[in-house]
């Protein structure tokens, strides 16, 4: 009994420790999670003229936290094989984004990121707002990803 006694205590701190093991384990399975976003800008540049989609802004995301944002990403449209962008940040390889447009929408996005070649993005989001006398709309489409996927 008393070697039970002498011993408690330490194996009360180790499981405390594999405890807080599993959820530094758990930790760093979030920070493997990634996200590519694009933006763009639909609006007009005269009165009555209709809004056109301008080039987009495509940023990568890990953990909310931007490690790359590439300015000037052409839509891919009607282009067959369908081109991408390759986007290098500090993740080990590239990512390759593409996203086919309207004339003022973004109308879907995927990507790939190493074996993972075909990666669906999420259905765009737009959102209106005023910037000068006419009206614009902010396009967003967003693909998530596993960072460490080889």
């Amino acid at each position: 009994m008393l070697f039970h006694k002498e011993f408690s205590p330490c194996l009360v701190v180790l499981a405390i420790v594999a405890t807080l093991a599993q959820g530094a384990t758990v930790k760093e399975r979030a920070s493997n999670q990634c996200q590519a976003v694009g933006t763009a800008h639909s609006f007009s540049t005269t009165t009555g003229d209709l809004p056109m989609i301008h080039p987009l802004t495509v940023q990568i995301l890990r953990d909310g936290q931007e490690i790359a944002s590439v300015d000037n990403v052409q839509c891919n449209n009607g282009v067959d094989p369908p081109t991408t962008t390759q986007i290098q940040s500090s993740l080990p390889l590239p990512f390759g984004w593409s996203a086919t447009c309207g004339t003022a929408s973004i109308e879907e996005c995927h990507g790939a990121y190493g074996r993972d070649r075909d990666i669906k993005g999420e259905a765009p989001t737009s959102e209106p707002f005023l910037q000068g006398p006419l009206p614009n709309i902010l396009w967003t489409c967003k693909i998530n990803f596993d960072c460490i996927l080889l």
